[in-house]
């Protein structure tokens, strides 16, 4: 089966992977994600927009397809930093495309 792969012009957003981390201060766990690490440019699409009401507050999730080369090790558990535009992408599955590790395609959610 032939797969059409991104082209690489198309990859023209900067993203940094942000890897999930456990600080352990006085018996205490705290998580939280790593300083912006490794640069990789992504293609970035929104999916839909969806306006929800939580406790009286109005709030907004956009989900994003995010195609980027591969990237070893890459789980549900980094988060994508895209910097332009001031926005955290947390990563909800990653799928190896074609199954040989050339390209990740990843559903992204915004929680605003």
């Amino acid at each position: 089966m032939a797969f059409k792969w991104t082209p690489t012009g198309e990859m023209r957003h900067q993203v940094f992977v942000q890897a999930k981390n456990h600080t352990v201060t006085k018996g205490s766990v705290t998580e939280g994600y790593s300083a912006p690490g490794t640069a990789i440019f992504a293609k970035i699409a929104p999916v839909r927009g969806q306006e929800f009401v939580l406790a009286d507050q109005q709030r907004g999730t956009t989900t994003y397809v995010v195609n980027i080369r591969f990237f070893s090790g890459l789980t549900p558990d980094h988060r994508l930093n895209w910097q332009d535009k001031n926005k955290v992408l947390n990563i909800i599955s990653v799928e190896d495309i074609g199954g040989i590790e050339r390209e990740h395609r990843l559903m992204c959610r915004e929680d605003t």
